[in-house]
């Protein structure tokens, strides 16, 4: 999200930004855009937001009574700051909450409303009845309709009733080539938050059938709420000098890792509340490092990672097929090359920032145009 707000600074939108505070965090900017933060409880508190994300932590029922005093200041102050913004249009991300701001917003200055849904609201939506009222009410208010990826899309046309255009986001990774020869066991990567959703543990579970074809080295990045379970299992399996728990890694790492694997690995799940990766965007990131990838096929994985020809898909939660899955490429370096080539081609075409960033400013011309206003000056409510 912090690169699409760039590339549309860089396009010549004059945009700011509406979000909520992190451990008393006031004001200030990021990539030379304004951040005004709201303020909703004592600082040591304003956790509901950031790390593994508040879907997850809405688990925890003292989470979930923060969600009131969220709803009630933020709606104040995004009262009090669309007045100030002189805006044209307002872009809310998760309408599920943030619609009410939106709405605030909209009742404050008359302006039109963007909604993008990423997923997570949708499958609050499939748990929760009213949740699901809430978001069509917020959904059929707005003045234009975007998703991240096809999969949502179709899940906010069922709630909805009006097909959203689909944008997705890109990545801040250009081409890059692999790094080969440094050593003679391939490596197999996972980067991103340890939540339920990443399926982590079904990763370990594939290793110990990778290792009676070849050696490997497994190493995992990212922190969150499932590592300690990701870390006992592990251990339960004898896998503490084949698995390597890195936590968070600095971007040049990151890149460093990227450029030395051989396999990346994405085993996404539907976790718990029904939530799974809106787009997967790490896919795209190995993709374009030359790294071939075994993801599982469901949300919008798909729209990246298309079953042998730009990427391997198994089923989710099935170490068995990973295994064979990530074997299978270590053996075939044609097809790796096919994959690779193939993947880059699709995500050049479909995941570039120049073409995402053109579409939605369209859309918000559209809209701007709609209600005969001029101008571009575009808040948004992120989260």
């Amino acid at each position: 999200m912090r690169e699409q707000v760039r590339h549309l600074k860089d396009s010549g939108v004059d945009v700011s930004v509406f979000a909520p505070s992190y451990q008393g965090l006031g004001d200030h900017q990021i990539d030379g855009v304004p951040v005004t933060r709201f303020r909703y409880f004592p600082a040591k508190w304003e956790r509901l937001t950031h790390e593994e994300g508040a879907p997850n932590k809405l688990r925890n029922p003292l989470f979930n009574l923060l969600t009131i005093p969220y709803l009630l200041f933020g709606a104040l102050a995004a009262r009090k700051w669309a007045k100030r913004q002189g805006l044209d249009l307002v872009h809310v991300h998760w309408p599920f909450p943030h619609g009410l701001f939106g709405d605030v917003v909209r009742s404050a200055t008359g302006i039109p409303v963007v909604s993008t849904c990423h997923g997570a609201e949708l499958s609050i939506g499939d748990k929760k009845w009213w949740a699901r009222t809430v978001l069509k009410s917020y959904l059929t208010r707005s003045d234009s309709l975007m998703a991240n990826s096809t999969d949502t899309a179709s899940r906010m046309a069922a709630v909805a009733g009006v097909q959203p255009k689909v944008i997705p986001y890109g990545t801040t990774v250009e081409i890059r080539e692999r790094i080969d020869g440094r050593d003679d066991v391939p490596v197999v990567l996972f980067t991103g938050r340890l939540i339920q959703r990443k399926g982590v543990e079904f990763l370990v579970e594939a290793v110990p059938y990778i290792l009676k074809e070849r050696q490997v080295r497994v190493v995992i990045t990212g922190d969150g709420d499932m590592r300690p379970r990701v870390e006992e299992r592990i251990k339960a399996l004898g896998l503490e000098g084949v698995v390597e728990m890195k936590g968070f890694v600095e971007t040049q790492e990151l890149a460093d890792l990227y450029s030395t694997s051989d396999v990346y690995v994405l085993p996404a799940v539907y976790d718990d509340e029904g939530d799974t990766e809106g787009l997967g965007v790490t896919t795209i990131e190995a993709i374009l490092y030359g790294v071939p990838v075994v993801a599982s096929g469901i949300g919008g994985i798909i729209d990246v990672v298309k079953d042998r020809e730009t990427g391997l898909i198994v089923p989710e939660k099935d170490p068995v097929a990973i295994a064979g899955a990530v074997l299978e490429l270590l053996a075939d370096s044609e097809l790796r090359d096919q994959l690779i080539a193939g993947g880059r081609a699709h995500v050049q075409e479909f995941f570039h920032w120049p073409k995402i960033t053109s579409e939605l400013v369209r859309v918000y011309e559209g809209a701007v145009r709609a209600q005969g206003r001029e101008g571009a000056s575009i808040g948004g409510a992120l989260a």
